[in-house]
């Protein structure tokens, strides 16, 4: 981008205190943060064409078509007018951020306001595009506000109408997408509470204004009269301390453990603690959303009817569902992978997506490929993918593909997809999970490692991982954008006691994750601690493990039940206290993930992206692959010492939460969609 300003963007949901804050920001002499909610960052970015608003026809076409921009309806209710040559006048450049900045600045000339450093935009919308935001402007400042979730859902419906648990379910998932970007450090990003800000104003202005590298000046605190039009604090001209917890006089009990019910995660995240809701969270389905999303639409109407008549209304929620970040989502989507019912990793990280709505959100369309049934059912599915993807690409509605693919069988099948996408120039984004990919490339002939170069230098952008994966695909591809976006696991409720000398194994039972190694490092345990208990879950080669186990003598230890379901998984979780994985190659395990999210120590070893998960020594213990003494004594240590596992698995949980949660992938992931097809 070739924009100079470090501007400002202040997030967060309606009804947040995103109008506050603005104030408070504004009334510093080296900003000028408009009045105006803008909107269209994300529209602009879809529609600017790649060679930018050229020359003053294609700049007049740009200024016609946004004429019906909520944003000039209200500078036409001020009488403020922007032409197109004031507008032009003013942009550095002709692209998406350009032509903003250039907006930006005019709104500031039309309304007199001179001397500032930075200018600022307040979109509530503008929450799902973060990491746009970033992207348009990498020096930008984005300050996001939180409130209360119960508060937002009350104020909303005051104010609106809203159904107080569509705005709950939306709160949750927009501040966790933001939440997670904030961890990235080529973001600057300052999140903020309402409360904190309504209890200690001057502490935390002076904290924003040093996020902006601009002195404090206590006139900020002063707010202008009729700052506020609607809800409890309206025509308020200072700041309202007791604005907090109205909540209880507008929603019943029953509706605020239902807002509880939806947003506990969140609201834990945040340190907002839950009062009538202890279970876990329960999501609202994607069918709801959309039958509550209906209501809200009606509710709002309603509410503009009584300035605008009933088809001012419609026309105006038109225009702004048009033109706003809420209508602008990332364009729909293909994703190609294994049937959610399938065993192994790419089933599991796509049945997370789909379980946290994020697929619904994102207008994701899933086909299964590929099925673990008998060679026949397994044709089906493939020949019912390939008509399927036919079909779906002849529409035109989607623009992008999102292929997970593993190594051997599942990326040759997906390549033939990937032709199908290529005849319709159809951007794809490669996902890449299988743990043997490394060897399989390695044994391939030179005419198949060339497909598969091929393959990966054709991609607009490929996902891995890990970075050691990342470091791997980058020595045989020449594609530039190699994205890093980890597993993500769902943290469960922590079990409250545990067995102490329990051991859990999940995986395929076979030498690639070590089963070998385990055993006979059980074997040398087993007379140090009688009491030790062993419990190897997966498919694979059944027989031959057991065979293992009688000839090593550890009947009375090691059970093998086979292949466990979620429910299972969970249940054997709960009844573990350490976990076992001394694997001799992986991707990034959803084992490992799901053994940290639920409080285990992790003993396993430094392969693949393990090592960006489990921190040796802190949230458990890496072991060379294939050591059995070096594994059998790391078990020793924790075996002895449960203080130190009940550490470990506190620390293994906690990096979860911050690094590995469904947000933080769904953030990742939709940040490669906007870059690759905006």
């Amino acid at each position: 981008m070739t924009v100079n300003a470090t501007p400002l963007f202040i997030v967060g949901l309606p009804r947040s205190g995103t109008k506050l804050l603005r104030a408070l920001i504004d009334n510093h002499p080296a900003v000028f943060v408009s009045p105006y909610e803008t909107e269209c960052l994300p529209w602009l970015v879809r529609h600017t064409p790649a060679e930018g608003w050229q020359g003053d026809a294609g700049f007049l076409q740009l200024w016609s078509m946004m004429q019906s921009l909520p944003l000039f309806e209200y500078l036409q209710r001020d009488g403020i007018a922007i032409t197109a040559q004031a507008w032009q006048s003013h942009c550095a450049s002709r692209d998406a951020a350009g032509v903003f900045d250039g907006l930006m600045r005019a709104v500031a000339e039309s309304l007199g306001q001179t001397g500032w450093q930075c200018w600022g935009d307040k979109s509530p919308s503008h929450i799902g595009h973060v990491e746009l935001i970033a992207h348009c402007f990498p020096g930008a400042r984005i300050i996001h506000i939180v409130r209360d979730v119960r508060d937002v859902a009350a104020s909303s419906r005051k104010a609106w109408g809203k159904h107080p648990v569509r705005t709950a379910q939306r709160w949750r998932d927009d501040v966790l997408n933001v939440h997670a970007v904030a961890a990235r450090e080529d973001i600057h990003l300052l999140e903020m509470r309402f409360e904190d800000l309504l209890a200690e104003p001057e502490r935390c202005v002076k904290a924003i204004m040093a996020f902006l590298d601009l002195p404090f000046m206590p006139s900020q605190l002063q707010l202008p009269a009729g700052l506020e039009d609607l809800g409890s604090t309206q025509g308020a001209d200072r700041i309202m301390p007791q604005a907090t917890g109205n909540y209880q006089q507008v929603l019943s009990a029953r509706e605020v453990e239902a807002v509880e019910r939806v947003a506990c995660d969140a609201m834990q995240v945040y340190g907002y603690a839950c009062r009538t809701w202890q279970g876990p969270r329960q999501a609202l389905s994607a069918g709801a959303m959309r039958a509550l999303r209906c209501v809200d639409a009606v509710q709002l109407v309603r509410h503009r009817m009584r300035t605008q008549g009933l088809l001012g209304a419609i026309a105006f929620y038109w225009r702004y569902s048009r033109f706003s970040g809420n209508g602008i989502r990332p364009a729909a989507v293909l994703m190609l992978g294994t049937d959610f019912s399938s065993r192994g990793g790419i089933a599991s990280v796509a049945s997370l997506y789909r379980d946290s709505g994020f697929l619904a959100r994102e207008q994701v369309r899933y086909i299964a490929t590929h099925n673990n049934g008998s060679v026949l059912k397994k044709l089906g599915y493939a020949l019912r993918a390939y008509l399927l993807l036919w079909c779906s690409l002849l529409t035109g509605r989607y623009r992008l593909v999102h292929v997970h693919l593993s190594s051997r069988n599942s990326f040759w099948r997906k390549r033939m997809l990937i032709s199908v996408i290529r005849l319709f120039r159809v951007p794809y984004v490669l996902h890449l999970h299988g743990s043997e990919f490394r060897e399989f490339y390695d044994e391939s002939t030179a005419r198949e490692q060339c497909a598969i170069r091929q393959t990966f230098d054709r991609a607009a952008a490929v996902i891995v991982l890990s970075k050691s994966w990342q470091r791997w695909v980058t020595g045989i591809s020449t594609n530039p954008r190699i994205e890093v976006v980890p597993n993500a696991v769902p943290v469960p409720d922590q079990a409250s006691v545990r067995p102490a000398h329990h051991l859990l194994f999940m995986g395929r039972l076979g030498e690639r994750k070590g089963i070998n190694t385990l055993l006979d490092a059980v074997a040398v345990l087993t007379r140090e601690f009688p009491d030790l208990r062993v419990v190897c879950a997966g498919d694979g080669d059944l027989a031959a493990v057991r065979e293992r186990i009688q000839v090593l003598g550890l009947q009375s230890c090691v059970t093998v039940p086979g292949w466990m379901g979620p429910a299972e998984r969970t249940h054997l979780l709960q009844d573990a206290s350490i976990f076992v994985l001394p694997s001799h190659n992986e991707g990034l395990p959803m084992a490992i993930l799901e053994a940290m999210a639920a409080g285990l120590a992790v003993i396993s070893t430094p392969v693949g992206g393990i090592p960006d998960a489990v921190i040796d020594n802190e949230t458990g213990a890496l072991v060379k692959p294939g050591d059995v003494n070096a594994l059998a004594a790391a078990l020793r240590r924790v075996l002895t010492d449960h203080a130190l596992t009940e550490r470990w698995g506190d620390a293994g949980r906690a990096r979860v939460q911050q690094c590995f949660s469904p947000a933080a992938s769904e953030a990742r992931i939709r940040a490669v969609w906007e870059q690759v097809a905006p």
